[in-house]
């Protein structure tokens, strides 16, 4: 029997009216950020001060798949025209090597940003196969010629030629354009994947996870590497690390946030020792995509109770009338991107609670 049940009895929110308004707070907010940069482009942040940075092309191109759900749920066509301005935005900064720079002033070009544009732009593709993205065969050449024999990205790295453990989430997008292109899955890619698994430690972690090699990550980037490495593992159809996968993120929920106090801290080390000062808001979102990502799949019910622990932050940030976003940290002095609002935040806000209304619509009892 299919049943509609209230955000309130499935999530801990104060009931499915206010769970839209939420979103709908966001969803202005996020649009905002492309209106400041006159439709190209997504800011980065915006300060508590108000301030708004110039737009950042990584992040732009995977709100674009986000502005397709919310189109998708509103069905208002500014949204859906916003995600397709982008294209003019990518075509400015695009070079003749297939890589897309910085900005307009920065030719710098990063690996990881590079594969984002890729998946943002061929999902905008899938959707509107008559109007396609160009040159997004020349991206993906270009990022192959990233990956050596090895399997490590020696230049066009963050920092120096450190291959982080959460390039998986770029390794994803380039499998899955190579899987929707029938496009063999090529070597030097396959042995990326393999190179960051065999980082996993015993305790469920991953060397090198975190931005520049420390052994403390910020779950943001901790779960980049666990998602990026789930569905890489679907889609090269590696069903033992599917599982294992799944086994690590029911550890995180039972170990860490049922006996934590329920909450899933801002980082932590590769022996799981947390900082408890702060909560990185995007790295809790992800997390609540991930365990319903494995819940569609499995069964797996925790995702429910897990995402109740966001509720209380999101609501108070959500009716503050000036931002009306969710901090980067909460509280917004914590470690990671203090003092601001980061679209990516929002974007991965706005796709949980998406899908947990999705969730609360078709679940079956």
């Amino acid at each position: 029997m299919k049943e509609n049940i209230s955000a309130q009895s499935a999530y801990g929110f104060t009931g499915e009216e206010k769970l839209r308004d939420i979103l709908l707070n966001l969803t202005h907010w996020l649009v905002k950020s492309f209106a400041v940069n006159v439709d190209k482009g997504s800011s980065a942040y915006q300060y508590i001060w108000g301030y708004w940075s110039k737009a950042y092309p990584e992040t732009t191109a995977y709100i674009i798949p986000s502005l397709m759900r919310l189109y998708a749920f509103y069905s208002k066509e500014s949204l859906m025209n916003l995600a397709l301005a982008q294209k003019s935005y990518f075509s400015e900064l695009q070079l003749d090597n297939g890589a897309y720079k910085r900005s307009k002033k920065d030719d710098t070009l990063y690996f990881f940003d590079n594969a984002q544009i890729l998946g943002g732009l061929a999902e905008l593709n899938a959707w509107r196969k008559n109007d396609p993205a160009p040159n997004l065969e020349k991206c993906y050449s270009w990022l192959l010629s990233q990956v050596n024999n090895n399997g490590l990205v020696e230049e066009s790295n963050f920092i120096g030629n450190i291959t982080p453990s959460y390039y998986s989430r770029a390794l994803w997008k380039i499998l899955n354009y190579e899987k929707e292109n029938s496009i063999p899955y090529s070597g030097k890619l396959l042995r990326l994947y393999e190179r960051i698994w065999n980082r996993k430690n015993d305790t469920f972690s991953f060397q090198n996870w975190s931005f520049d090699g420390n052994p403390r990550a910020h779950t943001h980037t901790i779960v980049y590497t666990l998602r990026g490495l789930y569905e890489s593992a679907l889609l090269v159809q590696d069903k033992d690390r599917e599982q294992e996968l799944k086994k690590i993120v029911l550890w995180i929920y039972y170990e860490l946030m049922k006996k934590g106090n329920e909450s899933f801290y801002g980082m932590y080390d590769t022996q799981w020792n947390a900082d408890r000062s702060f909560i990185c808001s995007a790295g809790n979102a992800q997390l609540a995509l991930l365990v319903m990502r494995i819940q569609e799949v499995t069964g797996f019910d925790a995702a429910r109770e897990m995402v109740s622990c966001l509720a209380k932050p999101i609501i108070n940030a959500s009716s503050n009338t000036y931002h009306r976003a969710v901090p980067s940290s909460l509280p917004f002095w914590g470690r990671y991107n203090r003092f601001k609002y980061t679209n990516w935040t929002q974007k991965f806000v706005i796709d949980m609670i998406l899908q947990m209304i999705e969730n609360s619509k078709n679940r079956i009892e």
